[in-house]
């Protein structure tokens, strides 16, 4: 019996590149400060919905934007179970195995699946990145969750899956599509078959933007095609210039091609970057020290330097901060106040506070997040400079 882990969340960028699932097997995952932050928010959410926690405003775990985030998921799932008649049970994070085929087995654990009182099925995703809006429509991921949840359940009901995304400059987005029986035969012939060909021995590799952002393998010897490609375009670098003169002939479809495959070289190169910035500083300076002898950098033409000293007010000593300079320096409160900035969402999340907690004293219903937030819109729109980012290019949905 062979076991793959991650079968879900790896199942688009298996789909897209068989080979990869070999080629990234054995190599240790490090996590970065984003994957961090998205774990907090998961195990946020996952302590709302088992009842550990009644207010995610008071983790003091979370930062302000891991804050809103998981405010923003929560409200979402709490919006849609009063959309289909509240909740009859809910599972989190529940792990289980899920029988591939009769050779092949992963464990799967979606973030969150509800049973409605209406009588539907709903399995959530979340999605707390920065970089991009995800949509559930053609998601591997939570298709590959619903299939498992169906078949585990002995359909025929239909599933209705969500993604929700954190979002980007676009703001958030919370995505549903409905996977009737029809959808789910289609899927139980497809998925399983994309697990199939990544544990075929000699799985072929394909490049691509979307499989090779986050692959380990990208830009190291287990993958040869993602270091050649990166040094076929370097060889042909040069004759791109001058720059002008080669785009000003391009037509708008060649330039967006063009674009895919400087983004495909770019993510491969910024990781071989990364890997090997970070395997120079092992060398540099092994002990991960802040404040080592500078002397002694193994490696000709660069030197080591000194880690920057980051010297901040932390929020809860701001009202000591200012009798410090009143009593040395006889600031007053009016140019203290001239130098300090507000941010709308610490705003938000105190005033919510208030009123739940003035809610919980009257026993009365506490208000939404969202009441609190509309409602600031307008007591506080006389003091709210509005201004809007520059556009910008966004790959269409195909």
């Amino acid at each position: 019996m062979l076991t793959i882990e991650h079968a879900a969340s790896s199942a688009g960028k298996w789909e897209l590149c068989p080979g990869s699932l070999e080629a990234c097997k054995g190599i240790p995952e490090t996590k970065s400060e984003p994957a961090k932050s998205g774990d907090r928010i998961h195990h946020a959410l996952y302590e709302y919905a088992v009842g550990k926690v009644t207010d995610i405003d008071s983790r003091i775990d979370l930062s302000d934007r891991e804050r809103q985030v998981a405010n923003w998921f929560k409200d979402q799932v709490v919006k849609t179970c009063r959309a289909n008649g509240g909740v009859a049970s809910i599972h989190a994070e529940q792990t289980s195995l899920w029988q591939i085929t009769p050779e092949l087995q992963s464990h799967i654990t979606p973030d969150l699946v509800i049973s409605m009182k209406d009588g539907t099925r709903h399995i959530f995703d979340y999605k707390s990145g920065r970089a991009e809006v995800h949509t559930s429509d053609d998601n591997r991921q939570v298709q590959s969750y619903a299939l498992h949840d169906w078949l585990e359940n002995d359909g025929p009901a239909d599933r209705v899956v969500h993604v929700l995304s954190a979002g980007n400059d676009s703001g958030e987005r919370h995505t549903m599509t409905t996977l009737d029986t029809a959808t789910m035969i289609a899927l139980e012939g497809y998925i399983p078959e994309i697990f199939i060909a990544a544990v075929k021995p000699g799985a072929k590799r394909e490049l691509g933007f979307e499989q090779c952002r986050y692959c380990l393998a990208a830009g190291t010897e287990r993958c040869p095609e993602s270091i050649q490609a990166v040094e076929k375009f370097a060889a042909n670098a040069p004759r791109m210039q001058p720059v002008d003169a080669v785009l000003g002939a391009m037509t708008p479809d060649q330039c967006s091609e063009a674009y895919k495959k400087v983004a495909l070289v770019a993510s491969i190169a910024d990781k071989v970057k990364t890997c090997l910035k970070n395997k120079m500083m092992e060398w540099a300076n092994p002990s991960g020290d802040t404040d080592w002898d500078a002397e002694g950098c193994p490696m000709t033409g660069w030197e080591i330097t000194k880690g920057s000293v980051v010297r901040s007010i932390p929020d809860d000593y701001v009202d000591e901060a200012y009798r410090l300079l009143n009593e040395h320096e006889g600031i007053t409160p009016d140019q203290f106040r001239s130098i300090v900035s507000v941010k709308r969402t610490k705003i938000e999340g105190m005033v919510h506070a208030v009123r739940c907690e003035k809610a919980e004293l009257d026993q009365e219903k506490a208000p939404t997040k969202k009441s609190t937030i509309d409602d600031l819109k307008t007591i506080l729109d006389p003091v709210i400079i509005e201004s809007r980012k520059a556009g910008s290019l966004k790959k269409r949905s195909e």
